[in-house]
């Protein structure tokens, strides 16, 4: 297990965010570029005739909507056929789509057999195939084939918003931030694979957050798989319908780089292979402590992590600090680097930017007199705005420790990926972990078996997906003597 552990302040790990950003950028244009293939996608009217849609060809073709979007955006060409034709001449297209494809005859999975044993692609929603034509139940001898294992009912529900959390390294995943999630609400249950290996898990079925918020272990169950087949076909399968797939402004780019990739490499034009950390690094770490009050509690905590040689970053409510200036010079010694949470810790957001301006300018006033210009800053209660944003900027900071987008587990930058400059943009650090107020302020948990448990549990699963774990305590808190 290789994590590299770094300050807020480094770099190095700026660097990274914006080399990974600029190559999917790239990647993505490249791809659109090169679109000279042939798709097929199956119109499910048969599943929707099953499910006794009131106009089954109304219903069927709403559920190709988001395809149509996908594929056009991308600039691919395609062909529609229904799910109950014969003599597709699948040999003719580099990949056949089948989204919500329950329902099949015998006669196109017959074709479709064939056509993958002779190098074809396809990519698959929900439980293709494991009814007749009629709605008769099938099994899941279509799926088990390509997948190594049956699927099994999810635990998830039928119109509740849930996420497909992409696992970094995978076709599709590895140009998106580690840790990014498709936003989608299924109309029907969904399948997982229970019980499969990581090896072809490119994704989990998981609700919208990458930590349990209750005393009930993460519902995280198998649901996005790539295959590389025998003859080499390749597969895919997410064990969900994509048709309600969330296309708002705030995750459309990132999911349209995802299936990009995804496509590029369905059909054999190659994919992205971006490491998201320097040196071979599988994931990163970032410790930072918000100290508002009880400054003495700090002194051994940053005695401790000297002594392992960890970097931490200590983030100062500098009204309190003022109080506490030999504090101050301690963390300093010790080489923690100093950051500010605020003049008090009342908000900033809704403020305006001339006060936020006035703010902030104290703190790093203040700060500048016992330690070096702090290079960044944490928003009381983790809320910003647009004048948060020009404020940090007009005042040369570095980087905010905290962002408003949560569909990531990685450092992200402020500008779009045209206009990418590490030394012209804010670098963010999404908030995906349970810090100790979380677990004994609001879900109360005293515990500390218990405390330990949720922790590993929340860095274990921000490695599995590559991502930015950030250890957070607070000087009243986890840094108390006892």
């Amino acid at each position: 297990m290789r994590v590299m552990t770094v300050k807020c302040g480094s770099k190095r790990i700026w660097y990274f965010a914006v080399v990974h950003l600029f190559l999917a950028n790239f990647g993505s244009l490249r791809a659109q570029q090169e679109n000279d293939i042939n798709i097929l996608l199956l119109q499910p009217m048969s599943t929707a005739n099953f499910l006794k849609a009131e106009d089954a060809e109304v219903t069927s073709q709403s559920w190709l909507v988001v395809w149509d979007k996908i594929l056009t955006e991308l600039d691919y060409r395609y062909d529609i056929a229904l799910d109950n034709s014969i003599g597709l001449e699948l040999q003719n297209y580099d990949l056949v789509i089948l989204p919500d494809a329950l329902c099949l005859g015998e006669a196109i999975l017959t074709e479709l057999k064939t056509y993958m044993k002779q190098g074809g692609a396809c990519l698959s929603t929900w439980g293709t195939g494991c009814r007749f034509l009629d709605g008769e139940w099938r099994g899941f001898d279509f799926l088990e084939k390509y997948l190594g294992s049956a699927p099994e009912v999810s635990d998830f529900s039928a119109g509740v918003p849930m996420a497909v959390l992409l696992r970094h390294g995978f076709p599709g995943t590895s140009g998106v931030p580690p840790g990014y999630y498709l936003r989608v609400t299924p109309e029907r249950t969904p399948f997982y694979l229970k019980g499969k290996t990581k090896g072809d898990i490119a994704g989990y079925l998981s609700e919208s957050k990458y930590n349990n918020t209750s005393p009930d272990k993460l519902l995280l169950q198998p649901g996005f798989v790539t295959r590389t087949l025998r003859g080499r076909g390749r597969f895919a399968w997410f064990g969900t319908s994509l048709a309600q797939l969330h296309t708002d402004a705030d995750n459309w780019k990132q999911t349209l780089i995802f299936f990009g990739d995804l496509l590029s490499w369905l059909v054999g034009k190659g994919t992205m292979t971006i490491d998201p950390w320097p040196n071979g690094y599988n994931s990163a770490v970032m410790i930072h402590g918000d100290i508002e009050k009880e400054f003495a509690n700090v002194v051994n905590v940053a005695r401790l992590f000297k002594s392992l040689d960890v970097p931490v970053t200590y983030n100062i409510v500098t009204d309190a600090g003022s109080r506490n200036t030999d504090i101050l010079r301690i963390l300093t010694n010790t080489g923690g680097e100093i950051a500010f949470n605020g003049d008090t810790y009342d908000t900033f957001k809704d403020q305006s930017q001339k006060t936020q301006v006035a703010r902030m300018e104290k703190s790093i006033r203040f700060i500048s007199l016992h330690a070096p210009k702090p290079m960044g800053f944490r928003p009381p209660e983790n809320l910003y705005d647009d004048n948060t944003i020009n404020s940090a900027k007009k005042l040369d900071l570095s980087y905010i420790n905290a962002f408003n987008i949560s569909d990531r587990c990685y450092p992200s930058l402020d500008k779009p990926t045209s206009e990418l400059d590490a030394n012209e943009n804010l670098v963010f650090f999404p908030k995906s972990e349970l810090d100790d107020y979380d677990l004994t302020e609001r879900l109360f948990i005293s515990d500390d078996d218990m405390i330990s448990n949720y922790m590993f549990d929340d860095f274990g699963r921000i490695y599995d997906l590559k991502g930015l774990y950030k250890l957070t305590f607070h000087s009243d808190n986890f840094a108390r003597q006892e």
